[in-house]
């Protein structure tokens, strides 16, 4: 049977083990996007478009945490991205490559995004990927037409 002694020790190591414990070492910072997304508009006059722009959706979307997949007209890729709530974005892995663009333009877009380091927004509001405070991808929450159960 424990001790006066013995608990008062055990409550002050309790104590001691409590006020040393820092919460921002086991609550996450991650941010983790859950909706899906279409391009709307893009701001880059640092990397201006040559060509024609193409008038076909695009559109990209989170179907797991810390994971993406692009899809531009007939093809689609996939990967990685890490993101925080602080705000930085950043794509970490992906097999997206020139291969899955058919056109200049979606090879632009898709360059535009791997230069993305920030976003605002998200959630019920546009998500605004960041490359700098000039040049920047606007994307408009998916909505998917009405399908019948």
């Amino acid at each position: 049977m424990p001790t006066k002694l013995t608990q008062f020790l055990a409550a002050i190591c309790g104590i001691i083990l409590l006020s040393n414990c820092d919460p921002t070492t086991y609550i996450t910072e991650k941010h983790y996007f859950n909706k899906e997304y279409q391009l709307e508009a893009i701001n880059a006059p640092d990397y201006p478009f040559k060509g024609p722009k193409e008038q076909q959706t695009i559109s990209i979307d989170f179907p797991k945490q810390g994971e993406f997949r692009l899809y531009f007209g007939n093809s689609q890729c996939e990967g990685k991205y890490d993101a925080n709530i602080e705000g930085s974005f950043s794509i970490k892995q992906s097999n997206c490559s020139s291969h899955c663009c058919e056109s200049s333009w979606e090879l632009y877009v898709l360059t535009l995004i791997r230069k993305a380091t920030r976003y605002e927004g998200g959630e019920n509001n546009p998500l605004v990927l960041l490359i700098n405070d000039n040049n920047y991808l606007v994307l408009e929450t998916h909505k998917k037409a009405y399908q019948p159960d």
